[in-house]
């Protein structure tokens, strides 16, 4: 996963920890031992789920996810670069909003 963040506007560069903490955190891996998907939190370690809060609580504090929300939708029709920036990004705040 590459992100480049100079596309990406520097009042959300503070998601960039947890960016690079999870990664990818949209698709749940099957485990043929449990016989299903594990959720991203399932596999979490102690550490992603710390910088995840961490992210939460500053989203929360600085009441960015609807601006977080309005950026990744102009990105997704941007360049390429902005477009992987904003995939990640939403994968992460999706994460927060459901789940935290």
């Amino acid at each position: 996963m590459e992100i480049r963040w100079e596309r990406v506007p520097t009042e959300f560069h503070y998601l960039r920890r947890a960016v690079e903490a999870c990664g990818e955190t949209r698709v749940s891996e099957f485990d043929p031992i449990e016989g299903r998907h594990i959720a991203f939190f399932e596999r979490a370690s102690a550490d992603q789920l710390q910088v995840l809060q961490q992210t939460k609580n500053v989203i929360e504090r600085r009441e960015d996810r609807h601006p977080i929300e309005q950026w990744c939708s102009q990105a997704e029709s941007g360049r390429s670069s902005e477009k992987t920036a904003a995939w990640y990004i939403r994968g992460i705040l999706l994460l927060l909003v459901a789940e935290l």
